[in-house]
């Protein structure tokens, strides 16, 4: 399933921490550590910072990966302005309200 820091693999869901920190979610999912750095930043991205650690709940993590399943590549190569306006407008539209950035 992935690899610690230190060597030992995970088999399985269940043996993943109850917290994830960037270089356990980079190896887990196969991608660099700035690029979990990059969804960190995401605005719905459920986050738990602890001094200057930020952690995910490994059961969050997975549930927000089903959520964003196909938008994942375009979260990474996004600005990270540009994609929490996007958020905030899709949550403004279904709520019926109609906002303006940028004025």
């Amino acid at each position: 399933m992935g690899k610690r820091q230190d060597g030992i693999e995970y088999h399985n869901y269940d043996e993943l921490p109850l917290m994830l920190c960037a270089k356990e979610i980079a190896a887990l999912l196969r991608i660099s550590t700035a690029t979990v750095y990059c969804i960190f930043s995401a605005i719905d991205f459920p986050t738990i910072t602890i001094g200057s650690r930020k952690l995910v709940k490994k059961e969050k993590l997975f549930a927000w990966l089903e959520k964003h399943e196909n938008d994942i590549p375009y979260l990474t190569n996004a600005s990270i302005a540009e994609r929490r306006r996007e958020i905030m407008e899709k949550d403004s539209e279904s709520k019926g309200e109609q906002k303006t950035y940028g004025e």
